[in-house]
């Protein structure tokens, strides 16, 4: 038998995001892999006191200097390029790919994409946007969810309980939250970074769920993660989430950044239970395609096509 291959994860880690949870997905699948020996190696500016509780299962993989020599492949995501010690390097590379913008001559990880490398796309739309851009095979692997930290008791849920996630719109939460206040309507704002775990009892608790992401994203997870909590959900579109936010059947989607169309979709769907019932139900069944399983099936199937196992 032969023995597994070494991959080296290179991560540059400072906060904890919906990138860095991806990123640690993936490496979970390396571990489960029979024919792969994960490694990582954090850059020195790494706040690596937040790996507690987050990434535990890399401490016993991690190294300290990189020789590339040691392994068979490297994994990278984003900037990881940067943190390279031999920017060619000669072993095939993995390149997870998670957001649109990379397509985008003004961002910095544009140049990346003439590197020779396995890209893996985490939804149809940036693959749409790199694929006539990056050298080397271009796979979609959509971005799957830990299906069971949704599922459980619905009791504590709020008939009409509101939730709002303004982290990456503020002023738009906020505005939202002040107009539902002036009407007697009670909300939940998220304006800060809340641990996934508070984050998932949150959903539980609340009937709608208002996603409020950046003009383009590569998936937008908290809208999918939503679903499958059972919220009826009201996002913008943001490119990314178009394989599974469908207007008027899994969400309800108004136009970014509208501040009117949005206070229309939260008053609808307070009011429209039978369209509330309707987005839950089609959120949820949409939910359960993106299943972590689903996931690692399929980065399995595209290690094997490529003959990278």
């Amino acid at each position: 038998m032969k023995s597994a291959k070494k991959i080296l994860f290179i991560r540059r880690f400072r906060k904890i995001s919906g990138g860095q949870i991806k990123v640690r997905d993936y490496f979970r699948h390396c571990l489960n892999h029979p024919k792969l020996e994960p490694f990582i190696h954090f850059t020195p500016d790494s706040r690596l006191n937040l790996l507690d509780g987050f990434w535990e299962e890399a401490k016993a993989c991690m190294v300290e200097h990189v020789d590339l020599q040691q392994y068979d492949l490297l994994f990278l995501a984003g900037r990881d390029w940067e943190h390279l010690p031999d920017p060619r390097p000669t072993m095939p590379v993995v390149n997870l790919i998670q957001h649109v913008k990379h397509a985008s001559r003004e961002d910095k990880r544009y140049r990346f994409l003439s590197k020779p490398a396995y890209r893996i796309c985490v939804s149809e739309a940036i693959k749409n946007q790199i694929k006539m851009l990056a050298a080397g095979p271009v796979e979609t692997i959509p971005n799957g969810i830990d299906l069971t930290l949704f599922h459980g008791s619905q009791n504590g849920r709020q008939q009409h309980g509101l939730l709002i996630l303004g982290k990456k719109n503020p002023e738009l939460g906020k505005a939202l939250y002040q107009a539902l206040q002036q009407r007697g309507i009670q909300a939940t704002l998220i304006i800060q970074f809340v641990p996934q775990e508070q984050f998932v009892d949150l959903l539980k608790q609340h009937a709608i769920f208002v996603g409020l992401p950046n003009r383009t994203e590569g998936f937008y997870l908290p809208a999918l993660e939503a679903m499958a909590c059972g919220c009826a959900v009201i996002v913008s579109d943001a490119v990314g989430n178009r394989d599974f936010c469908v207007p008027n059947e899994t969400a309800l989607m108004p136009a970014y950044n509208h501040f009117e169309e949005t206070l229309h979709a939260i008053l609808v769907l307070l009011n429209d239970f039978t369209l509330r019932k309707k987005l839950q139900y089609n959120g949820m069944k949409m939910a359960a395609n993106y299943g972590l399983d689903r996931e690692r099936e399929r980065f399995y199937a595209f290690l094997d096509r490529f003959g990278l196992v």
